[in-house]
């Protein structure tokens, strides 16, 4: 017997492209052999895998970068540019115990509707 529970979340993870994370890092030498990297990557199953959509690379930012003094961005002018982009598309605002996020519209039938 199946059971299907309702359920709507988001997985985000993190992983170091080799166990000592230089892998494509150019201020850094990366000393693992490609069976090191292998091993490494096979540690996360083809399952799990299977259920992330997205697979984005992020580059190592220096540490000058991070500690910079200057001012960023006022919230007022971040909150005019999020409020214009939840005011765009088909997505529908949700909040739930204070948290908000913007969902697709989905038919009775389940397919997600972009209008």
């Amino acid at each position: 017997m199946a059971l299907t529970y309702p359920a709507s979340f988001m997985l985000v993870a993190a992983m170091n492209p080799c166990k000592r994370g230089f892998l494509f890092d150019f201020g850094n030498l990366c000393t693992c052999t490609p069976h090191d990297i292998q091993r490494y990557r096979q540690r996360l199953s083809g399952p799990l895998l299977d259920r992330i959509d997205l697979h984005i690379e992020v580059p190592r930012v220096p540490h000058r970068d991070l500690a910079d003094s200057r001012d960023g961005e006022p919230s007022t002018v971040i909150r005019a540019r999020v409020e214009a982009a939840r005011s765009d598309g088909p997505f529908v605002h949700r909040c739930w115990k204070g948290i908000a996020e913007m969902v697709l519209p989905v038919r009775q039938d389940g397919v997600h509707v972009a209008t």
